[in-house]
């Protein structure tokens, strides 16, 4: 049975998504972020304001929709406010985890900012005490430098996979040139060569370094989808600054 908000957040989410938004900031909460007018205090930046009032950290899960239909550089989460008093903090530590893990799988290059909840007093309505707070600020504290740290970890682990495929499978550093040079020899499809028996891949090559348009003819399953392949994976392969597969490479910039 879908929430009783799914329609609400299915509609305001086809809405941003026609509306083929790319913002700097996105601020992501309940009623305190909703309240707020960011943008006048940011003339200069595209900002969209997500706040809702009322919603807890599992309704901000079910929302995360909305975040990526409008692509935000950063994003400030402004979280727990609503949840404290009704939940234990190893609650709301699971929560706030699956809230932004949500987002980073969505919307994996945007730049997390935790926000602090704000203390209250008990004329403000059913909120959690002080002493809660914060402990749970404590906690999105610990939150923020794990994810901090996942970033860092992230980095080491690609550029570590990409030096040790670059070693036991013998690829070779690209030279990378400032014109339109496209040059690969004995290039080989990195995934597929991975899975076939050593030496079976049957390396090739591609020139268009004068010639800017190549016709591949051949039967089913001749490996054209594969050679086509194999090239762009060694051009996104060069332009990130790993080693590619091949015995030699020279390529210009590439953007598109």
């Amino acid at each position: 049975q879908a929430h009783p908000n799914y329609w609400a957040i299915q509609g305001w989410t086809n809405t941003l998504n026609k509306l083929n938004l790319d913002v700097d900031i996105a601020f992501f909460g309940n009623s305190i972020t909703n309240g707020s007018d960011f943008q006048s205090y940011f003339p200069h930046k595209k900002i969209i304001n997500l706040g809702y009032a009322g919603d807890n950290i599992l309704g901000m899960c079910r929302r995360v929709p909305m975040l990526k239909a409008v692509n935000p550089e950063k994003i400030f989460i402004m979280a727990g406010t609503n949840d404290l008093v009704h939940v234990s903090l190893e609650e709301y530590r699971r929560r706030y985890l699956l809230l932004i893990s949500s987002i980073k799988d969505s919307i994996p290059n945007a730049t997390i900012y935790i926000e602090s909840v704000l203390p209250s007093n008990s004329l403000m309505g059913d909120y959690a005490p002080n002493e809660k707070v914060q402990k749970a600020n404590a906690i999105a504290k610990e939150i923020s430098y794990l994810l901090q740290l996942s970033s860092v970890i992230a980095y080491i682990d690609v550029c570590a996979s990409l030096a040790h495929s670059a070693k036991v499978q013998n690829w070779c550093r690209p030279e990378i040139l400032e014109d339109d040079t496209f040059f690969i020899e004995n290039g080989r499809h990195p995934v597929v060569e991975y899975h076939m028996a050593t030496g079976e891949f049957v390396p090739n090559n591609v020139n268009l370094s004068e010639k800017k348009f190549a016709l591949i003819t051949g039967p089913n399953m001749a490996g054209k989808s594969t050679y086509l392949r194999q090239n762009a994976l060694i051009i996104l392969l060069a332009q990130i600054g790993s080693f590619v597969p091949a015995q030699k490479a020279k390529l210009g910039i590439v953007d598109r």
